[in-house]
């Protein structure tokens, strides 16, 4: 597992779900977490993710959050 910076990691999530734009709206920042809750290990996801809407400001509440996290680790769930 290799540690990455929350400036890389928010630069892949842009780069991925919304083609390197910054995100603009609530759906765009729901796309951004969608992408970290996969994207970052399970043991961790609930606390970065958390620490990432802190950092950069996301008009999303922490539930709101918590909420994509965990539809995102149910999906990648069914798929195992």
């Amino acid at each position: 597992m290799a540690m990455v910076s929350p400036n890389d990691m928010m630069a892949a999530a842009k780069e991925q779900m919304l083609e390197g734009k910054e995100p603009e709206s609530r759906e765009d920042w729901v796309e951004i977490f969608r992408f970290l809750a996969v994207n970052i290990h399970r043991s961790c996801v609930k606390d970065a993710a958390e620490l990432l809407r802190v950092i950069y400001d996301v008009p999303l509440t922490k539930a709101e959050v918590r909420k994509i996290v965990a539809f995102q680790l149910a999906v990648e769930a069914s798929k195992n």
